[in-house]
């Protein structure tokens, strides 16, 4: 089964795409289970110096989970597996021995956002937006984001920002400190 995620290796470079455009790159099971496993296989290869993570296409980088798929947990314990899930791919990226970039080349809405901020550095297209929209849908941040977004823009910004559910336009995100660049156009 195809899980949704391309990755290489190429002159030092560990290049991870989740490539599922069609849909605006959700996370799915298979997705978030593929990008731990990638980050884990490639941790001990000694000629990656940097990695870089985006999703295909140019309209989202990761629009949040696959409702689809997510609608399928259904009991505790199947919540429990998809926050350990969700969990130990975004820590996989967190610990990875180089620094991990994140490419956001386009939308990056809950889950989305919580990959990203799991990431060492964001650079945004202008074009880009970022939100944690958890909070329209009752749920938390269940893969450590908060935690993450906190530690990034401070605990009263990363407050509001869980709370309003506010996206940010690649701008505002800059002036928030929530990316570190925002390229130009093109």
């Amino acid at each position: 089964m195809n899980s949704g995620v391309l990755a290489s290796v190429e002159n030092g470079l560990l290049t991870v795409t989740i490539n599922r455009p069609e849909k605006r790159n959700p996370l799915s099971r298979a997705v978030l289970a593929r990008l731990g496993e990638v980050f884990e296989e490639q941790r001990g290869n000694d000629e990656i110096v940097l990695a870089l993570l985006s999703g295909a296409g140019d309209k989202s980088f990761a629009a949040g989970g696959d409702l689809r798929d997510l609608e399928e947990v259904r009991t505790l314990d199947e919540a429990r597996a998809l926050f350990d899930l969700g969990n130990g791919a975004l820590q996989a990226i967190r610990s990875f021995p180089v620094p991990v970039v994140a490419a956001l080349n386009g939308v990056a809405l809950g889950g989305g956002a919580e990959l990203a901020v799991a990431c060492d550095v964001r650079i945004a297209a202008a074009h880009a937006r970022i939100g944690f929209v958890q909070g329209t849908l009752n749920i938390p941040t269940a893969w450590g984001g908060g935690s993450d977004l906190a530690a990034i823009v401070g605990p009263s910004s990363a407050l509001e920002l869980l709370c309003s559910a506010r996206v940010l336009s690649a701008a505002e995100a800059l002036a928030a400190g929530l990316v570190e660049s925002v390229a130009p156009e093109g």
